[in-house]
This record gives structure tokens, C-alpha cells and sequence, in this order.
């Protein structure tokens, strides 16, 4: 018995939502690069970002802004809530 494979499209009316650690911005080689991560957001397409490990103006990270600075970067507005000062 064959078996045929169903490829089943997407309804329009999706909400695509994407949670994701970035880890203050380093890589699995250790490297900070919010460029890279950007990069992974777009290839997502999402309507939707819930990231974790954002810092904003914190030594580990270069003290950037890392929220504007990842909002430049994808395009998209930004909400940035503290959950550690």
C-alpha cells in the first residue's frame, strides 16, 4: 500500500508567535551579536516577539540598549518590562 503525504497550508488568519532566550545576546560560540539574533526573528516571520535574557544598559552585555537596538534591527516595535534592575 502506497501512502501519499497530505501537505496542509497554513490559514491566513494566524497568529504567529515566537518566544526565544537570547541570552543577554551571546551565541553558542559566546559571541554578542544582536545582528545574528535579529536575523532569527526575521526568519520566523512572526507578528508577535516574547524574548527572554533582554538587557538593557547592563555590563555583560556592553551596556547597550539591547531592546531599541533589536527593534532597529527586526523592524518591529518594541515593549521592554524589567525583571531584574
Amino acid at each position: 500500500m502506497t501512502r501519499r503525504l497530505r501537505v496542509l497550508k497554513m490559514p491566513e488568519d494566524v497568529l504567529r508567535v515566537l518566544s526565544y532566550n537570547i541570552h543577554h545576546g551571546a551565541g553558542t560560540d559566546g559571541k554578542l551579536d544582536l545582528s545574528r539574533i535579529a536575523k532569527v526573528i526575521q526568519s520566523v516571520n512572526p507578528d508577535v516577539v516574547s524574548l527572554q535574557e533582554v538587557d538593557q544598559r547592563a555590563r555583560r552585555s556592553g551596556s547597550k540598549d539591547q531592546p531599541s537596538e533589536l527593534g532597529k534591527l527586526t523592524g518591529m516595535k518594541v515593549l521592554f518590562a524589567e525583571n531584574i534592575p
